[in-house]
């Protein structure tokens, strides 16, 4: 190979290494809400589409379709849907920030570390900062796994969504519904080049 077109191949390949980054594995991921009713009955229901990638630069984004989500009941999948996320007029939610990059790079296989993370949450046509912590462990070579380091609570007030809220409380003849949310997650990623 003459010495120019060996350049310009190493270039390309150099190029297509720097442009690495970490794509969510779904099927070894979860991230899960929960919801309080009447005071003293929690539940636990969880979104099953999710997308997410880290970038090069630490750059992420995280997308939730909020249609996809399981209650365990369809008829309150149907009213959240329409009443509280109204899903055909914001059909996602949406966080996207930087990580520090270097700290991920860094982790051997087995190895975590806890980082903060601050980003803009947008849902319901509202956006807000949220920072939060994670812990990031090295699953292996190219797989890492990221768990919230601290407790995660969204409040429905933030976003709006108080009137669907409330709807969805008189539709199900419910005392009260909280307005303050927990969130968790696994969130499994693969480097891919």
């Amino acid at each position: 190979m003459r010495p120019m077109a060996f350049a310009f191949v190493l270039i390309l390949f150099l190029s297509a290494s720097a442009r690495a980054e970490w794509l969510l594995d779904l099927k070894g991921s979860d991230f899960t809400f929960g919801s309080v009713k009447n005071v003293a009955v929690a539940e636990v229901h969880h979104f099953t589409d999710l997308n997410a990638s880290i970038q090069e630069d630490g750059a992420f984004s995280f997308k939730i379709a909020l249609d996809g989500f399981d209650t365990g009941i369809e008829i309150r999948n149907q009213r959240m849907r329409e009443f509280l996320f109204d899903t055909e007029r914001f059909p996602n939610a949406a966080y996207s920030g930087t990580l520090d990059i270097e700290a991920l790079r860094r982790l051997k296989t087995g190895q975590r570390a806890e980082v903060g993370v601050t980003g803009i949450l947008s849902l319901y046509g509202h956006q807000q900062p949220l920072e939060v912590r994670l812990v990031v462990t090295r699953l292996g070579e190219k797989r890492v796994l990221i768990t919230p380091g601290r407790s995660i609570y969204l409040n429905a007030g933030d976003f709006g969504l108080l009137p669907g809220l409330e709807k969805l409380r008189q539709l199900a003849g419910l005392k009260a519904i909280s307005p303050v949310v927990p969130i968790n997650f696994y969130l499994v990623f693969v480097e891919r080049p």
